[in-house]
């Protein structure tokens, strides 16, 4: 199982919504994930882990890679990015954060726009930078909590 499939899950927990879930595009998404990381010699087109997050929030956003929860995974996709690079988000209403992936998805705000919005939501989470360097090994520390999950509108 890959990241995208466990975080795809993680998004029907979070709504608890029954559905069918899972991948059904592997190469789209394999196609945004090198978008990503890929660059042209020394030209990287997303230079900051900021804009990394936002373009993999966007692109999951506006595609239809999964079965369902697509916006979910989207801005769950952009956590993950963030969180594994030593940034703590601060943003824990989930209503926000769909209601910023159905703006996406309907094309109404670009990833230019998650971007500076998540750049107002982070800082770097020194004490995780701290431990992973001394032990070696690097953990999530970063509960994926959000308020008001459950009232979500589908």
């Amino acid at each position: 199982m890959n990241i995208y499939e466990v975080l795809n899950e993680q998004s029907e927990k979070l709504f608890k919504e029954e559905t069918i879930y899972g991948i059904k595009d592997k190469n789209g998404l394999d196609r945004v994930n090198n978008s990503i990381y890929g660059g042209f010699g020394a030209y990287d087109p997303y230079p900051t882990v900021s804009s990394k997050a936002a373009a993999l929030w966007y692109k999951i956003a506006t595609n239809q890679f999964f079965q369902n929860g697509n916006k979910r995974t989207a801005f769950l996709s952009a956590l993950y990015l963030l969180i594994g690079n030593f940034y703590t988000f601060d943003v824990t209403d989930a209503n926000l954060m769909y209601e910023i992936s159905l703006q996406a998805a309907n094309k109404k705000i670009n990833a230019n726009y998650i971007e500076k919005f998540i750049n107002s939501h982070i800082s770097l989470n020194y004490d995780n930078m701290a431990s992973t360097l001394d032990s070696g090994e690097f953990s999530y520390s970063q509960a994926l909590v959000f308020t008001n999950s459950d009232s979500i509108i589908h």
